[in-house]
Order: structure tokens, then sequence, then C-alpha cells
């Protein structure tokens, strides 16, 4: 599937439009359980009041050194928020010892050290990203899309696997330039690729050729004390499932990883992960534009079905709009060449900060060969 703003598209069916009333749009011709992810209660948006315009500036990088208040309890409708020290384990448990002193990297097949996607979140508000590490620009602090996860149903449900081992959605890690016996403390740097994976019929995860045509690489990425990630910025495409089992491919530009390496079974896991960046408003009405034709054209998704009267009374503007709005508004500005400062009177907002939680756990990707563009 191109890439696609059904996330967006599908959350605002559920938002508060001319006094709070759902679409009017049916829901024929959609499943069930599309149509109830589709769906929500606009009275049950969080408020927006706790974004202060003191947010703009962003704080630590990657360490969650923004306030030593501990995390917040987990919002009842959060996407499985993955605040330092979770002990719950939702966004993936941190291994007993330090990574320091871990297992060295087991034998590895010619794809080489892997981990899965096992959990994804967005912070519930600007204080919660700050304890969490979301060193961005912007008074949202990068939870602008909290909001849209919660009318749609959340998008952690969309990694985890179901009870045949089946995981709707998979989303691989390659860390490229680890030696197999080496440990965490040994490294100085990795390549780190990010690319849609699918599973076989033997539940085995397995590179999806189309996802490895346009991965996010973050190359030269520094590994420092304690096994923590260091990436340089750059621009990539954001893995993002959706409803229905696709995946929302969002450009980001000045993205970034961060995270804490183990070695995890047969492969590496990340605790305490980030992936953020800023959504500039012209990607999000060139993505309008793509959902309009996808929806236009022959064996359309069945989301199409719940947005359809959305996008034929509004132009792409006006769409753009409503859904901006449900984020709290674009909080930070974008230059031409895609960097971001504060807003200002001479530099506006036009653009929304993104953060994204995850935790990630070792596999092995299945096959001898890694797939060719």
């Amino acid at each position: 599937m191109p890439r696609c703003l059904a996330l967006l598209a599908c959350s605002f069916v559920a938002a508060c439009d001319g006094g709070g009333a759902a679409s009017d749009d049916a829901d024929a011709g959609v499943p069930a359980a599309d149509a109830a992810a589709c769906r929500g209660d606009c009275d049950a948006r969080p408020a927006d009041a706790a974004r202060g315009a003191g947010d703009a500036a962003p704080c630590g990088a990657g360490r969650g050194d923004c306030g030593t208040e501990p995390p917040a309890d987990a919002d009842a409708g959060d996407a499985a928020p993955c605040g330092a020290g979770h002990a719950d384990g939702d966004c993936g448990t941190p291994p007993p010892e330090p990574p320091d002193a871990g297992p060295p990297l087991a034998p590895q097949n010619a794809w080489g050290p892997a981990a899965r996607l096992g959990a994804l979140g967005v912070p519930a508000d600007a204080p919660s990203a700050r304890r969490a590490g979301c060193a961005v620009f912007g008074s949202n602090v990068g939870t602008g899309l909290h909001n849209l996860v919660l009318l749609a149903g959340g998008i952690d449900r969309y990694v985890r696997p179901d009870a045949r081992g089946r995981v709707p959605v998979v989303v691989l890690l390659r860390a490229a330039g680890w030696p197999e016996g080496a440990r965490v403390a040994e490294l100085a740097q990795l390549d780190l690729t990010v690319v849609r994976g699918a599973q076989n019929e033997a539940n085995e995860f397995v590179v999806d050729p189309q996802g490895w045509n346009a991965p996010a690489s973050f190359a030269a990425t520094r590994v420092a004390a304690g096994g923590w990630l260091e990436a340089p910025p750059g621009g990539f495409e954001l893995p993002v499932p959706v409803p229905g089992g696709f995946v929302l491919s969002l450009p980001v530009h000045e993205g970034r990883i961060a995270g804490r390496l183990f070695v995890d079974g047969p492969g590496f896991g990340v605790a305490d992960g980030l992936l953020t960046g800023y959504v500039a408003d012209a990607t999000l009405l060139a993505e309008i534009g793509e959902v309009r034709a996808l929806c236009a054209g022959e064996g359309a998704p069945s989301v199409c079905a719940l947005i359809g009267g959305i996008l034929s009374s509004r132009t792409d503007e006006e769409v753009r709009d409503l859904l901006v709005g449900q984020t709290g508004g674009y909080d930070v500005h974008l230059d031409d060449a895609g960097h971001p400062y504060a807003c200002d009177p001479d530099r506006p907002c036009n653009a929304l900060s993104v953060c994204l939680q995850f935790a990630a756990e070792g596999v092995v990707v299945a096959g001898e060969e890694i797939p060719q563009p």
C-alpha cells in the first residue's frame, strides 16, 4: 500500500465536528473491528490545556532527564507508554543486569542481529513526554498524535501477537556492524535499519521485499556507555501501524532513534526506545492527496467507507485543518531545509512534533539473503 493517512483520517471520523457528532457516514461494508477502532467519543478526548507555551525548547538528549518526578500512571486509553522504569513490562523488560555486563551476541545468519517492534505508544501529555526523554522542539513535546491514536483505538495492539502467534503489523530492526560474540560494552557504533516485515506460514519473521525498498536508516549510530543509542538526525519514513493491518509511512524530518540496547535471546532488544522528529505541513497535504486517490480507486481498503464522505465534502486543506486541530495544532517551525525551530513571529508554526515510544525484542529473521530493492 502506498503512503497513507489511514490512522489520521480514520481517527477524525470520531472527532468533534460541528457540535461534537461523529461523521454521518455509514459503516456499511466496514468490518466491525475496523469500524469499532475508527469510532470514538469526542467527549473523551484529553484536554490540550496542559500544553503550555513554556514547552517550546527541547530538553535532555534521550535520557529522560527533564524532571525527576516518577512517570505518571498510564492513561487507560494510552497506547502502551514506555516511560523509564516500566515495571509492568508493557514496553519491553529491561535486562536484569546492566547491558555492559550482558551476554555476548549469539551466532547470526546472513540478515544479522535482529529485533522486532514489540510495543508502541505515544506519551499522553507534555510532562510525560519530557520524563520519557522526548527531546524535541514544540509545545506539544511530540504528543500531538496521542489524541488521534486514542480515537483510532490505539496502535500497540497491532504490534503484539495474537493467540495464534500472528502479529498484525511486523516492524523489524537490523543492527549491522555487531560482530558475533561481542557484548554491548564492546560496541562503538552500529548501522540501524527499521524495515517492514511479515510472517511466513511457520510464523517465522521475514522481510517484506516491498518494505525493504523504503527502510528507515540510522547509519553510524553511536553506542554510548550503558548501551544507550545516539543516532544523528536524518529524514526517514516512520512506520506507524493503522487499522486494517496497514502501515502508515509518515515522512519525518530531523528523525532520531534512541533507547537502551541489550542482547536479547537470538538477537537484540531495545528498552525505553524513542522515535522522534517533525512532520511538515506539506507532508500532511501530500498524504491526504494520496489517501484521496487510494479511496477513489479500485480495491480501496475498508476504512475508505468511513472517511469517503469527509474526503468528498472537504478540500485537502480543510481535511488537513481538521486533523491538525485534533493534535493540538502545529507547534514547530521547519525552515526550507527541514531544520526545526521554536515558533515566533518571524517563524510561524508549520509542522508537528512527533515522539513515539517503543520497545523491541530479539528475533531471528528467516532466510539467508537480504532482499534487494
